[in-house]
């Protein structure tokens, strides 16, 4: 049967239709302009947000000292380390004869560590040819974290990469935490069958009794991506998910390395490379020792190519081998070494100076520069720094707050700052041994063997003591308590 539609019928919905169809058109060229100003306005707000400061306020916001230079505040970036040790970073990474190669890096806390990573992540990254992924274990217990702790941390942090896929995020999620549960399973599952009136010790299993045979926990694969946080706050979660996997830690890391793999697949043609930071945080010499020469085998062996920071006293585990990179020191000398007697500046001393000037030059305004700071105070900060960085800075920080009702930050400011940062420091200057250790390496520039090798280690981990390379390393102690130590030391 033929349905014959009358022509005065057509043309209505014709016109009907070219309606809806130019509505249609209008609705959506408005959301995309729409869209677009938003975006625009966006961009505009975070740029004025890390913009130069043209007051104090802003000033303080620049000169904020607990954030490194990402991708955010690349403005204010200053090419520190970009030569030499950045760019062979980069190039030992880029040019890399083995997939897997470790990196070790270190320096004084406040060197400018973290900044010259995440510079790094960015220049390869450019390339197109690698993914670089950055973390921090300072989200962990940064006073208590061994190998076990490190492997799962770093299958949290590659499952949370922003730009996976997040079906194939939730099917590597849902693999790497069954399989921890497994294995669990198969530990507890074996320690059941030991008798508990005894002591046995198989292979690295030490079980005394009841209390250690059978650890029962949360089910790690139904707690999923909440056991990091189980670790970090739970220490006696902490101790049973160690308890467990510590006879299973080549198991825990051909985890890692499937995730690995995975995310290769992933991005096609793209090499990951982990940038493991904060380690040289740890303080704690059982974890350091744990992590740098019971199990560094074991971490060379993720199968990516891996850029780890390490504590400066940690250095005697990573003696280079046929094949590896030594370390690199990442150092910032504003004063001459020891051993030469000229008073002139030599020009590293310079252009480190030249380099921290700079850092204020690229945070403040031009036209506002002399208005908000002046040189001496300036050079008064870089002078008490020692060349540590985050120091400098947070002497700035902290001057500008205390010049905020004046407007200009004077050498008087930076001054009032120094002598609080001082007194605060002097309340762990009490100890007998730590103030001869602290006088003996003012005058010496390093620390001979009648002093306890962890009290040494302390006074660098504390900033007590700065570490400086030269051709060779020499120590000085920290500048802003130079006087201190020479009132003290006339006492002991």
């Amino acid at each position: 049967m033929t349905v014959i539609i009358p022509s005065g019928l057509k043309y209505k919905y014709g016109v009907f239709f070219v309606a809806f169809i130019f509505k249609a058109f209008t609705f959506f060229i408005t959301l995309f302009v729409y869209l677009n100003v938003k975006i625009l306005i966006l961009k505009e707000k975070m740029e004025n947000l890390y913009s130069p400061a043209t007051n104090l306020q802003e000033f303080i916001r620049n000169f904020n000292h607990n954030f490194p230079i990402d991708s955010q505040h690349q403005r204010f970036y200053v090419e520190i380390y970009d030569k030499p040790l950045i760019k062979r970073l980069k190039t030992y990474i880029i040019n890399g004869q083995y997939l897997n190669q470790t990196f070790f890096v270190t320096g004084q806390s406040g060197s400018g560590k973290t900044s010259a990573l995440l510079r790094t992540k960015r220049l390869i990254e450019q390339t197109g040819e690698f993914i670089g992924i950055h973390v921090s274990v300072s989200e962990l217990d940064i006073e208590d974290i061994n190998v076990v702790d490190l492997l799962i941390f770093l299958g949290f942090k590659l499952l949370t990469y922003p730009e996976l896929n997040e079906e194939i995020r939730k099917k590597m999620e849902k693999e790497f935490f069954g399989s921890l549960e497994k294995i669990k399973q198969t530990v507890e599952g074996t320690r059941e069958e030991i008798s508990i009136n005894d002591t046995v010790i198989e292979g690295d299993i030490t079980i005394e009794g009841k209390a250690k045979a059978g650890i029962k926990f949360l089910n790690i694969a139904e707690l999923g991506m909440k056991l990091i946080s189980k670790l970090e706050l739970d220490q006696e979660i902490r101790q049973q998910v160690r308890e467990v996997f510590k006879v299973k830690k080549d198991e825990l890391l051909d985890l890692i390395n499937e995730i690995i793999s995975e995310i290769n697949s992933h991005f096609k043609n793209k090499k990951l490379v982990l940038f493991i930071d904060d380690i040289e945080k740890i303080r704690n010499e059982k974890s350091v020792s744990s992590l740098f020469a019971t199990d560094l085998k074991l971490i060379k062996k993720i199968n990516c190519v891996k850029v780890i920071t390490f504590p400066l006293y940690a250095r005697e585990y990573l003696q280079a081998t046929e094949g590896e990179f030594a370390p690199l020191f990442f150092s910032l000398r504003i004063t001459n070494p020891p051993y030469k007697e000229t008073q002139e500046l030599d020009k590293e001393a310079q252009i480190a100076r030249e380099k921290l000037y700079e850092i204020v030059k690229k945070r403040v305004a031009p036209e506002f520069l002399d208005k908000l700071i002046d040189k001496e105070a300036i050079n008064l900060a870089i002078e008490k720094s020692g060349g540590n960085i985050k120091t400098y800075i947070m002497l700035l920080y902290n001057a500008a707050y205390e010049a905020i009702e004046d407007g200009k930050i004077t050498e008087n400011h930076v001054k009032e700052v120094i002598n609080f940062t001082r007194h605060s420091i002097s309340f762990n200057l009490l100890d007998g041994k730590l103030i001869r250790l602290l006088s003996y390496v003012k005058r010496h520039h390093f620390a001979n063997d009648q002093f306890d090798t962890e009290l040494i280690h302390e006074a660098i981990q504390s900033n007590l003591i700065y570490f400086y390379y030269n051709d060779e390393f020499w120590l000085d102690i920290n500048p802003i308590i130079k006087d201190t130590i020479d009132r003290y030391e006339k006492n002991f």
